[in-house]
């Protein structure tokens, strides 16, 4: 097991690994049938129970799902405070957790035991240098190999230089020399400061540009220059190959580490056919706001990126927000329309893959290995004063061999316009409603709550919905 040490008040060592549980088998929600959550009866089974969400800005832009989770609370009776007090039941945090004070939560009285929105250690998987290295050292410890969870990557750390992975980067880039790096810093998001360059020369010298006290770090991986593709509008011409995209997941950690993974995700999809040319070829280096010599539109599937696109909304038939549905994969990966980036030819034709059987799998497996590597550092003790459960957004890619890559780890991941309300009715019910029921025991308000969000199990054949993929299952199935 990984040896780190404990991170802070409320951090255990965790019991035995349990099994994956076996789950390959989930269908794809059709986007159109869930445009709504279920409704809920506004009984006020919550009342004496409290929140506070003090800096909620950040919401909208992360998709909203908080800014449902408060109305699902007060509809419920819940009281809101304007900050944290010494009986509010539920602190949820803005984005990225900034404004989450630790040091008052752990010194909280016995009598109430709140539960946040964030894991204190969410940044050891929601910094891109941090995820690479605590993967890294879970796999060393495990006995895994770490090209099954993440690309090659390597460390960077402009203000202390002499404890940056150079020399590993050097050997890596020479075994390689075709190799393309992707730059990403660890504090970045929605696509911002992402840099691509084909030597490592440039890489070298972009590095030491940066170099002085209180710099951020960096992770430098391996391009995967031989990605799965999209097939392009036919109005692209025929000398194109396909559309890069990457595949965002939703992963519910609750404050027992049970992970739930949500059955519809979605793939972001490029406004711009993909090639390596302009990878490998130029003097200058390529950012994300499209300076350089190359097209950031055909390499980068952030929605902030795509969106300054003129096609964006335009190049995927079933919608307006460059998103294909997991259903609408499956169909083109099943039916051999998807694209070698490798060859440009079309792929699977002999139906020897499938997204349920192939790729699915691997993304379960992945979000597994990903949250055990952090469980040390941010399992939640039942004697702490304060407890969790948090909304994580995985993001991977395919490549041609359908091997799938874990990109990155978002904390306050946005959410599908469509799926916003059933996710957050969905999080209520398995970590939040659950967990004021355990804390309130046997008596009738416990039970009242439970009653209240009791989801039958047939009656979510077919929508979207967490399914756990680790973790002791409850008495009531999840």
């Amino acid at each position: 097991m990984n040896k780190s040490s404990a991170v802070g008040p409320g951090v255990c060592l965790p019991p035995p690994p349990q099994q994956l549980l076996n789950s390959s088998s989930t269908a794809p929600a059709p986007a159109a049938d869930a445009t709504k959550a279920a409704p809920r009866g506004r009984s006020r089974v919550m009342e004496g129970l409290s929140f506070a969400a003090p800096k909620r800005g950040g919401w909208a832009a992360a998709g909203g799902v908080y800014s449902t989770m408060v109305d699902l609370l007060k509809g419920h009776g819940c009281v809101e405070h304007k900050k944290l007090t010494g009986s509010t039941n539920v602190f949820l945090g803005g984005a990225q957790g900034g404004n989450v004070d630790w040091k008052r939560l752990g010194s909280m009285a016995r009598g109430v035991r709140p539960i946040c929105n964030y894991f204190r250690g969410h940044k050891l998987v929601s910094r891109k240098v941090q995820m690479a290295k605590l993967i890294q050292d879970y796999c060393a410890s495990e006995g895994k190999d770490v090209a099954e969870i993440i690309p090659q990557s390597f460390a960077f750390y402009p203000a202390k230089p002499g404890v940056s992975e150079e020399a590993k980067f050097v050997a890596a880039a020479q075994a390689d020399p075709e190799a393309v790096w992707i730059l990403k810093p660890s504090d970045g998001a929605k696509g911002s400061r992402i840099e691509i360059m084909h030597s490592a020369a440039q890489v070298l010298q972009f590095m030491k540009a940066l170099e002085e006290p209180g710099a951020v770090s960096w992770v430098c991986q391996k391009y995967i220059d031989n990605p799965l593709l999209l097939p392009s509008p036919t109005s692209a011409g025929a000398d194109t190959i396909g559309r890069k995209f990457d595949i965002r997941c939703w992963v519910l950690l609750t404050h027992d580490y049970r992970i739930f993974f949500f059955n519809e995700g979605v793939l972001r999809t490029c406004c711009a056919p993909w090639s390596m040319a302009d990878l490998r070829s130029g003097d200058g280096d390529g950012d994300s706001k499209g300076n350089g010599a190359y097209d950031m539109f055909a390499h980068l599937s952030n929605h902030c990126i795509q969106v300054d696109h003129e096609d964006f909304g335009k190049v995927d038939a079933t919608s307006d927000t460059n998103e294909v549905s997991f259903r609408d994969f499956q169909q083109m990966f099943d039916g051999g329309e998807c694209v070698s980036g490798r060859k440009g030819s079309k792929l699977n034709g002999d139906g020897e893959h499938s997204f349920q059987g192939t790729i699915l799998p691997q993304l379960k497996r992945i979000t597994v290995e990903a949250l055990l590597a952090a469980k040390e550092q941010m399992c939640v003790s039942e004697t702490s004063h304060f407890t969790c459960a948090q909304l994580f957004g995985f993001d991977f890619m395919i490549d041609d061999a359908m091997k799938a890559s874990l990109i990155e780890i978002n904390s306050s991941p946005a959410s599908a316009d469509h799926l916003r309300a059933p996710m957050a009715e969905q999080i209520f019910h398995l970590a939040y409603a659950r967990y004021f029921a355990q804390c309130m025991g046997e008596g009738e308000q416990a039970q009242a709550i439970l009653h209240e969000f009791a989801t039958p199990q047939d009656a979510d054949i077919g929508q979207p919905k967490f399914e756990q993929i680790y973790g002791p299952v409850s008495a009531e199935g999840v």
